[in-house]
């Protein structure tokens, strides 16, 4: 069984999703965790050590015969930040699947990637690197998620779709076909998106609209 270190050590947050999944499905031997917050710097965690900061990824990979890392950050730009540093290490970035996802076998997979529970992902739907597609998500057929992107919640998007990288798409937000999302747009949580969402603004509402 693989040997990973979880990136990111919130006990109520995304690293406790993945814990929990890792250790009842036996997909990892997940062996501890590297957290910024110098406070939990030796300190345990759901049982499990933090070993330090993101900065000592390389020495913990060697000390501890680590195998790969998985990010669990809810943040999208602080993600994106600790995933270019763990790979520009060399170092192994994992995928985690939920067993009860359903994956077309037609879809190509980054790596770094969460899928939580019940997700679908259907036909020839493309997703990049370092992607959080939380529970009970759909993503129809021919859709692009871009590097980064992070699907909250019960987020459903119809064909055609385009996330670009970073978009943040927070719980119950629907996407009708052929819209684009842009990069580093918010859509907040149960927006209904029916036009194009410009890169690096903020969308809420049914429909939703622009409000940043």
């Amino acid at each position: 069984m693989k040997r990973i270190i979880l990136v990111g050590a919130r006990a109520d947050g995304q690293a406790g999703v993945v814990l929990d999944i890792a250790r009842e499905f036996g997909l990892f031997e997940v062996v501890g965790f590297l957290d910024d917050n110098a406070s939990l710097h030796d300190t345990c965690v759901l049982g499990l050590r933090v070993f330090g900061g993101v900065a000592d990824a390389v020495q913990v990979a060697r000390e501890q015969n680590i195998d790969g890392f998985h990010l669990c950050i809810g943040d999208n730009t602080f993600r994106e930040k600790c995933f270019r540093m763990i790979v520009s290490a060399g170092l192994n970035v994992v995928n985690v699947i939920h067993p009860s996802a359903v994956v077309s076998k037609s879809c190509v997979l980054g790596c770094g990637v969460f899928i939580g529970p019940g997700v679908v992902l259907t036909h020839n739907v493309q997703v990049g690197d370092n992607v959080i597609i939380n529970t009970a998500s759909t993503v129809d057929h021919d859709n692009v998620l871009e590097d980064g992107v992070f699907l909250g919640p019960g987020c459903h998007l119809a064909g055609r779709v385009k996330v670009r990288r970073g978009a943040f798409l927070g719980t119950g937000a629907a996407v009708i076909p052929d819209v684009v999302v842009g990069e580093y747009a918010v859509v907040g949580a149960g927006a209904v998106v029916i036009r194009e969402v410009v890169a690096r603004t903020k969308v809420v509402g049914v429909p939703a609209n622009r409000v940043i």
